[in-house]
């Protein structure tokens, strides 16, 4: 048979090592900070087997510092021209969709954003979590933990997409098993789909793998991808996760004034300062901040009066945080005890 051309396709300097990997993919703008998670997993997983492989888009200078110990692979994009993309979201978003197909001499892949800190070690477990046979584990998104009007507004969609709604899964944090998602997926149908479907993926990536895979995917434990929004960050040392995923309220990497925050950009800042020069950390979209945190209307009392209900919205939303997480720990049987 002739062989398929990807989408996209990646070629390495050095070879891997072991059977397993965690795959951080973007263009220059995300593999940088992805650098940083790439560094801290090196750091924290001493007796770790797997490869730790960061993947760009773009030629960039890398210092060789941060390259030991990594696999970082250079893709290169290929017919993609009908994908659905906007401003927020780039045609690197889709080069997860293709990782069992990429590196298929994986037996298992973890795919991370770029946005995720590692805060604990023990990403080497999830490489043995069982997946009971299938061909993806992921976690719930978090925008369906709850009961809001934003929750029931993202069911109305997901009803549109997902054979089971109920288990749209977020898409920054995937385990994906390299066989069972090839026979299930072939490269050349996944990127069919994804063209005729585009009129439905909002949410790109995430609603597409949510369209093949919501019926038939195993769930993972929060722990793995807890969302470090406004509205769960209070309970982030109760819930003692491993990797925190930055979903709201702008990228970690964006100078910030709210103190929970900071620590977090201070490493960023740091680490891209030091290793690739960068000095500008303002933010560049306005609507990725919370709404205390810009002005939205010209108006003074409309703006006084819709931030005081973004306000209120908030101290509800956090007040159900904490009994939404121990929902989500329930579900996987991981209610703890300090928890």
């Amino acid at each position: 048979m002739p062989s398929i051309e990807l989408p996209f396709s990646v070629n390495f300097e050095n070879p891997g090592t072991f059977k397993n990997a965690v795959v951080i993919a973007g263009d220059a703008n995300y593999f940088r900070p992805g650098m940083l998670l790439a560094r801290q997993i090196i750091s924290s997983e001493k007796d770790r087997k797997f490869d730790v492989c960061v993947l760009c888009t773009e030629d960039i200078y890398v210092p060789p510092e941060l390259v030991n110990g990594l696999r970082v692979g250079r893709v290169t994009i290929n017919d993609t021209d009908q994908f659905r993309v906007d401003g927020r979201i780039s045609i690197e978003a889709y080069i997860r969709i293709f990782l069992p197909h990429l590196l298929s001499e994986y037996d298992r892949i973890c795919y991370l954003d770029a946005d995720i800190f590692l805060r604990r070690q023990g990403l080497q477990e999830i490489f043995e979590s069982d997946l009971t046979g299938c061909a993806i584990g992921a976690v719930r998104d978090s925008n369906l933990w709850g009961t809001s009007k934003k929750r029931r507004s993202l069911r109305r969609y997901t009803k549109r997409v997902a054979k089971m709604p109920d288990r749209y899964f977020n898409s920054g944090m995937l385990l994906l098993d390299g066989q069972k998602y090839r026979d299930i997926l072939p490269a050349d149908e996944a990127a069919e789909r994804i063209k005729t479907n585009r009129h439905l993926l909002k949410m790109h990536d995430q609603s597409f793998l949510n369209m093949i895979f919501s019926h038939r995917y195993k769930l993972l434990s929060p722990r793995y991808n807890f969302p470090m929004s406004d509205e769960y960050i209070d309970i982030l040392e109760q819930a003692d996760p491993i990797l925190l995923h930055f979903v709201s309220g702008g990228k970690p990497w964006y100078s910030t004034n709210n103190p929970k925050r900071i620590p977090y950009f201070d490493k960023y800042k740091e680490f891209l300062s030091e290793h690739f020069g960068i000095n500008d950390f303002s933010i560049k979209n306005v609507s990725h901040l919370n709404r205390q945190d810009y002005v939205k209307y010209k108006n003074p009392i409309r703006e006084y009066v819709t931030r005081r209900l973004a306000l209120l919205r908030l101290r509800k939303a956090k007040s159900r945080a904490l009994a939404a997480w121990h929902d989500q720990m329930r579900q996987v049987g991981g209610m703890d005890r300090d928890v």
